[in-house]
């Protein structure tokens, strides 16, 4: 196994088609959308006159992305040139991922737990996984934008600087911060701290005075009127970044440098601690404080640094663990790591386990029986989990429920708690086997199929505990959990309650699948022609579902991108200029995003929002044309894209509805145009064409 775990080209063999394995890509959607407008206009800005979206300003003007992107569509098109530079920056991604988590095997002294560390990174980043969203956006896109592009050298940054690199690592943080300073940007304050630790102090003091420069009120340094962006309620920072917070705090600031006696690990921990507190102090002040700049840079978007140093320094408790463990020596310092691993690690961050954690490092060390340990751990997570469950049952019932009903993190914890339910699980039943319990292993084996019966575990963990098994005991056990089972079936068949993601099982089954692999070619490592078999299935069994499933598009979306090429260089109806006061309404895939479908400004899209947390004319305009089209008067409501998508769905594919906007903007001077695919309008017809040899659209004037 050794020959396998210092191979140096494994990592790549193996890492990249399972990294293609657990992503896709998506298509142009979200801001893909927007990056491919910011790039046509850099060439025919007269397309976007009068759009909302460019009539104020607009993102490119922070970063530069816009001439990558021009590159790719130039040479492959509008399709397939946004499709490649996706599918390039995941490849950079893992890449570059291979060298970070190689460098901090070095850094933390585990250099050959490097491959089975590059697999579990992989697996606790792919799509759909716990803590790979930040708050709205991912580690890993589905599409094509410019931050999945920084990060890429964000994560070469951070291995040179592992490596001790200080210029290479500082170029990589610099040209990633150019391409989306508010993604990369928060590196290089990490870059200070890490080789300048004099700096801390120096650092965190004008990150504390510099908030109060608002009371200046200078243009974007000063707070948000009262009429940008719905105050307080836009605001204020959700509740789930401030657990994830604290939680961080706890074990960058505590637990790690007392797990590890290490100097440079302890270092590294202070440095990412600094950027946390930093980030954490300015979202107070961009949210609760309403401060404009602090605002609009999202220091949330910092939380991908910490994010992933907790995912490896997770790794190495894991390990130090499963030692301790295996040698029979568990102690509280042990239950200690173990809590922090589940404080970082769970769906949703607890705070609980990271105090817990934390106390125990301060009080005298004593020691475990691993077995009672692990049964009573599992009973404790076996409980908890049939509380929340019942909990969530009673509020579903229109029962009274205490301290709110938060469905979305209830949703959260339930799938946390059953993650490591089931992790519990599996340790049982491979231990119960390799004792030959087979009677015990039945229940728990039907418990990982059907979770939604949370006291089956709590059954065989008692019977298990319990050393003296009567027959009275043992019947009373197993009737509460069959009457169990038999309660609240209707509600318990919610998805809440179905058990893990099958996305999760999928992944960890192409895990233990390369494991299994990788453990086989090294026992026969020593026969160069036998070892090239599982190595082989290995690759092409990740290669095949990589290649098959990538392109998550479905044919209809691929078909439809395919046809944006047309658009490119001339728009439709291109004699009319400006093209922010022509309303849009045709069926099909892109109703409500004409601006994609025709790569033109419009009077209203579904993306017209993109941008207006930055300008102040963009968000007002905006909401002035939705509340004329939604209510055909101004009411100073502010709507999302959600919204507009259901407008243009339900009421103006309504023909009366479709007239009656367009007589009514037109009367208020709003538009000058509509193009539509309805025919025999009572509105002026200036010209015709046809779109995609099919459909028929009509240039209609207003009266």
């Amino acid at each position: 196994m050794y020959g396998v775990l210092k191979n140096k080209y494994i990592p790549f063999i193996i890492a990249i088609p399972f990294f293609f394995c657990v992503h896709c890509y998506r298509g142009i959607i979200l801001d893909a959308i927007l990056y491919l407008l910011q790039y046509i206009s850099t060439f025919d800005h007269q397309r976007f006159v009068s759009d909302p979206a460019f009539a104020f300003g607009n993102q490119e003007s922070y970063g530069f992305f816009s001439p990558i992107l021009g590159l790719f569509i130039k040479v492959f098109g509008v399709s397939y040139g946004m499709k490649s530079l996706c599918w390039l920056s995941h490849l950079g991604w893992i890449v570059s991922v291979i060298f970070l988590v190689r460098a901090f095997c070095k850094f933390s002294y585990n250099k050959l737990w490097f491959l089975p560390f590059l697999i579990l990174f992989v697996v606790c980043t792919a799509d759909g996984m716990p803590h790979t969203m930040v708050h709205f956006f991912k580690l890993v896109e589905t599409y094509t934008c410019s931050r999945a592009l920084s990060i890429v050298f964000g994560f070469a940054g951070l291995a040179a600087l592992l490596q001790n690199k200080t210029i290479t690592s500082l170029s990589l943080f610099v040209v990633g911060t150019l391409i989306h300073p508010l993604t990369a940007g928060w590196t290089l304050p990490l870059w200070l701290l890490f080789f300048f630790p004099k700096a801390t102090f120096p650092l965190l003091l004008c990150s504390a005075l510099f908030p109060f420069f608002a009371f200046l009120h200078m243009d974007k340094f000063g707070f948000y009127p009262l009429d940008w962006l719905n105050r307080p309620l836009a605001f204020i920072p959700p509740k789930d970044l401030i657990v994830r917070n604290c939680v961080w705090f706890v074990f960058f600031g505590v637990l790690i440098p007392r797990y590890f006696f290490s100097a440079h690990l302890a270092k590294l921990a202070k440095s990412i601690l600094g950027v946390v507190v930093i980030s954490f102090y300015w979202n107070v002040w961009g949210g609760l404080g309403e401060h404009i700049f602090l605002y609009q840079v999202q220091t949330w978007r910092a939380e991908w640094i910490p994010s992933v140093f907790s995912f490896l320094f997770c790794f190495v408790l894991i390990v130090r663990l499963i030692r301790c463990i295996r040698k029979k020596c568990f102690d509280s310092l042990d239950f200690s790591k173990f809590l922090a691993a589940i404080a970082v690690l769970s769906p949703v961050c607890l705070m609980v386990p990271a105090i817990i954690s934390v106390v125990l490092t301060r009080v005298k060390c004593f020691h475990f029986d691993v077995t009672k340990f692990m049964l009573l751990c599992f009973a404790y997570f076996v409980l908890v989990g049939f509380v929340v469950q019942q909990y969530v049952i009673w509020g579903l019932e229109g029962g009274l429920v205490f301290l709110g009903f938060d469905y979305q993190f209830l949703y959260k914890l339930q799938i946390s708690l059953l993650l490591l339910q089931s992790l519990f699980a599996f340790i049982c039943i491979a231990t119960l086997i390799y004792h030959k319990k087979y009677f015990f292993v039945v229940p728990l084996v039907f418990f990982l199929f059907f979770p939604q019966f949370q006291l089956v575990p709590l059954c065989v963990v008692v019977l298990l505990l319990v050393k003296s098994r009567k027959k009275t005991a043992a019947v009373a056990i197993i009737l509460l959990t069959l009457f169990d089972c038999i309660f609240n079936t209707a509600y318990r068949a919610h998805s809440l309650f179905n058990g893990l993601p099958l996305s999760w099982c999928r992944y960890v089954g192409f895990a233990v699948l390369t494991f299994v692999l990788l453990k086989i070619t090294g026992k026969l490592w020593n026969n160069s022609f036998f070892r090239l078999v599982p190595m082989t299935i290995i690759v092409v069994v990740l290669s095949g579902y990589a290649i098959a499933h990538w392109d998550g598009r479905d044919s209809i979306r691929a078909k439809e991108e395919l046809k944006l090429q047309v658009y490119l260089r001339k728009t439709i109806f291109p004699q009319e200029k400006q093209r922010g006061r022509i309303l849009f309404y045709t069926k099909g895939l892109f109703e409500s995003e004409p601006r994609l479908q025709f790569l033109t400004g419009a009077y209203l899209s579904a993306s017209t929002h993109v941008g207006q947390l930055f300008f102040e004319g963009q968000y007002k305009e905006t909401m002035k044309r939705e509340n004329l089209l939604f209510y055909k008067e101004y009411r100073g409501v502010s709507l999302d894209e959600a919204a507009y998508i259901g407008f243009v769905s339900n009421k103006l594919s309504i023909r009366d509805t479709l007239i009656d906007r367009t007589q009514f903007l037109c009367g208020k001077k709003e538009i000058d145009n509509l193009i539509t695919s309805e025919s025999e309008l009572p509105f002026v017809k200036k010209d015709s064409t046809l779109y995609n040899n099919s459909q028929k659209l009509y240039l209609y004037g207003c009266p």
